[in-house]
């Protein structure tokens, strides 16, 4: 995994998605869990921009308590 990689968060809001660009996976990690309130934050999840994996929350939830993700903040 590469936490300096693009990605995008992605989460709905009733029927409808929403999403966001951002410069790393850190940062889209960040946002997820720091600023989406519940009930969004359960439904998002990220894709890294060179389609390199896919991130439900729970692997999210995971990565964001991770020491490799804390060391790198």
């Amino acid at each position: 995994m590469n936490l300096d990689s693009q990605a995008t968060a992605f989460w709905l809001i009733g029927p409808v998605g929403d999403s966001k660009s951002f410069e790393s996976l850190r940062n889209a990690i960040r946002f997820v869990m720091e600023d989406l309130k519940e009930p969004l934050r359960g439904t998002a999840y990220i894709d890294p921009d060179d389609g390199s994996a896919h991130y439900e929350i729970a692997e999210i939830r995971e990565i964001y308590a991770s020491d490799e993700y804390k060391t790198a903040r």
